[in-house]
């Protein structure tokens, strides 16, 4: 039955390409109205314009289904990317024409393919919507010299977007970043020739290394303009307008794959048929999955005291995000009780702001190696949700995988590290703004502190580091109004002093994954237009249960229920005295209650749909096992986390799941007690 209707399907486009004037394309009442795109035609002033009849096409007939999403932009950052590197979509395509025509080879430009394909149902409908403009294919016989020029042509702004970017079928080859393009143009931009040392290596077709003096068959579409069809214009067609673009995806589809597209374009970033050199690399960047990787090289002994010299390359092998080489950076450990783990953290500074992997503009990065949480998740689980809350200046990041001098390090999290910014915490220390944390200790990360006067609280200068006697002056007497205000009874002036919405969210998230170091570190205000601010939050790798109960017998509830999701650890600082106003608690209660779809999601599907902690299960599984071939969930690594579940990471992240759904239960019965 699906061959007949593709059979139908390609007759009603095929007959309405051949009758030459204007068609239009008649759709059954229940499906999108659609025109197809044909030559315009003159007519007599008078004369009406005849619409030519063709057999009703119903664009809601479904061709099969897929498992996967077929993209054409970076699901995450929503970077269009078909132009500037692979994807299962643009693998799909060019397969599809190679499947129509049993050619050696097939390529797909990227401009012909106008948007994805969602998971579900396949329908006529939208494979017009993913070759908008529908043209018919060509075999043509071209020399492995032509080919080469071609694929120069068409890698040659890489990692830049190129509409003549194309996608492979049946050809493989690496691509060396660290050589300039051979590609010639003139000043408009015109194709002039090709001249100088190929990027372009490795060529192979049908798993055979390409010969230059030999011919091979080559499938694209007749439509194809520009210097790629000027190399094929002399290339001898072999079949021409036998089948259209469309008709080949949708017997791809039904007879081809039987209506089911399953495993074979499970990656979204497609199957790697274009090996990436990075840029200060020699050789090819194959990681087990598709993360961003980052290099780090040095000849110096990294430690914790202060930054040494390295060189620093990110890459991102997606093709979403620029490579970045610099060869004047520096490192250093990062971080207090983590600094002394076997999987060391790293601060890293390059030479100038950079533009890194669409988390913002920054010199300063911090490399998270979360090795006491097993998870892998606690910090960027928590960022995220502090994000949806509100919690103003929280940290964007992403996982990578990390080397150092070439060897294997583990996953890492690329994060932006607390500070100062237009795009970080935005504040103008020449006018009084300040950015503080909480210290346990007077120079415990910060060599200037000052002491409150009411609730005796060491608060350490983030920013500026090294403040003068004036502003120390100034900040020591705002915090003296501001603890007063606090203490004085009077909801209103504690408002005048205190951002109390900002202390509700930050809360929220710090009691709801119930961080250890809330306490005594990692706990930031900041002063803004001469109003108190908390946030933005930072460090949650020792946090939902994820604590040994030596170190933490009362957060562990170890002499009484024996279960860390109960009680209350964050209800102190200037907390312990916030909620001794009852328009705090309501603030908090309201908020806890309307963000419960958020906090569910976390840990269960919902209407918000998939959770999260799944999503990033599947979005980095390959990596967080390799990762944990190097550093085993089966060993404690430090005396602060818990003991291991029972080996596995999957019942690591069992273990997290059902603790944060009991969490989120204890809370809202604390404080939603009157509501459904």
């Amino acid at each position: 039955m699906k061959k007949t209707i593709i059979f139908l399907l390609f007759l009603a486009i095929l007959c309405g390409a051949l009758l030459g004037c204007r068609q239009d394309i008649v759709v059954s009442a229940d499906a999108t109205d659609r025109t197809a795109n044909t030559d315009d035609v003159t007519v007599a002033p008078d004369t009406p314009l005849q619409k030519t009849e063709v057999p009703s096409i119903d664009l809601n007939t479904i061709l099969g289904k897929t498992e996967y999403e077929l993209i054409i932009a970076d699901p995450k950052s929503q970077k269009h990317m078909i132009s500037c590197a692979q994807t299962n979509l643009g693998d799909f395509c060019a397969d599809a024409y190679r499947s129509a025509t049993d050619a050696d080879a097939a390529i797909v430009c990227a401009g012909e393919i106008g948007c994805g394909i969602p998971k579900g149902d396949i329908t006529v409908g939208t494979v017009f919507d993913v070759l908008p403009a529908e043209s018919n294919l060509m075999t043509v016989r071209a020399t492995g010299s032509e080919i080469l020029d071609c694929l120069e042509i068409a890698y040659r702004s890489l990692p830049e977007a190129n509409s003549d970017y194309l996608h492979l079928s049946g050809i493989t080859l690496v691509l060396d970043l660290n050589i300039p393009s051979p590609v010639q143009t003139d000043k408009a931009g015109n194709f002039m020739g090709i001249e100088g040392e190929r990027r372009v290596k490795n060529v192979q077709i049908g798993g055979v290394p390409l010969a230059e003096e030999s011919t091979y068959t080559i499938t694209l579409s007749a439509a194809v303009s520009g210097p790629i069809a000027e190399i094929f214009r002399h290339a001898a067609a072999e079949t021409q307008n036998t089948v259209s673009n469309r008709s080949a995806l949708m017997s791809y589809i039904s007879d081809s794959l039987s209506g089911n597209i399953g495993d074979a374009y499970k990656n979204i970033f497609g199957n790697q048929r274009i090996g990436i050199i990075p840029l200060g690399q020699t050789e090819v960047s194959t990681p087990a999955s598709l993360l961003p990787q980052i290099y780090l090289t040095t000849e110096n002994t990294i430690t914790r005291r202060e930054y040494v010299s390295c060189t620093i390359t990110v890459h991102d092998p997606t093709g979403v995000y620029s490579d970045i080489y610099d060869t004047a950076s520096t490192v250093k450990i990062r971080g207090n009780s983590t600094s002394a783990g076997e999987k060391s953290p790293y601060n890293i500074k390059f030479s100038d702001k950079v533009e890194l992997l669409g988390l913002g503009k920054g010199k300063k990065w911090s490399l998270l190696a979360n090795l006491y949480d097993k998870t892998q998740l606690r910090n960027t689980l928590s960022y995220t949700f502090a994000q949806a809350v509100g919690v103003n200046y929280t940290s964007d990041s992403c996982f990578a995988e990390v080397y150092l001098n070439g060897e294997y390090c583990g996953l890492y999290q690329i994060c932006e590290p607390v500070g100062v910014s237009k795009t970080r915490v935005d504040i103008d220390i020449e006018k009084n703004e300040y950015l503080l944390e909480v210290e346990p200790y007077q120079g415990y990360s910060n060599p200037y502190c000052l002491i409150t006067s009411s609730f005796n609280l060491i608060l350490g200068y983030n920013e500026p580091e090294e403040p003068t006697a004036e502003q120390r002056t100034w900040l020591k007497n705002f915090m003296t109004d501001v603890e007063n205000a606090i203490l004085s009874g009077d909801y209103d002036k504690v408002k005048a002093y205190v951002d109390v919405d900002s202390f509700a969210r930050c809360y929220i998230v710090q009691e709801l994954f119930k961080n250890v170091d809330y306490i005594q570190s990692s706990t930031r205000f900041y002063v803004k237009e001469n109003k108190l601010y908390e946030g933005p939050v930072w460090d949650f790798d020792l946090s939902s249960g994820n604590c040994s109960n030596y170190y933490y017998p009362t957060y562990n509830n170890v002499d009484t229920s024996g279960l860390s999701y109960e009680g209350l650890h964050c209800v102190s600082l200037f907390n312990r005295y916030l909620f001794e106003y009852e328009e705090f608690q309501l603030l908090v209660s309201n908020l806890y209650a309307e963000l419960q779809p958020v906090i569910v999601n976390l840990y269960r599907d919902n209407e918000l749909g998939q959770n999260r902690i799944d999503s990033l299960v599947e979005a980095n599984r390959e990596a967080i096992d390799r990762n944990n071939t190097l550093w085993s969930t089966q060993k404690g690594y430090g005396l602060y986390e818990h003991t291991p579940v029972d080996g596995t990471y999957d019942g690591e992240i069992a273990f997290l799941k059902d603790w944060l759904e009991q969490r989120n239960v204890w809370l809202y019965n604390y404080y939603c007690p009157d509501m459904p």
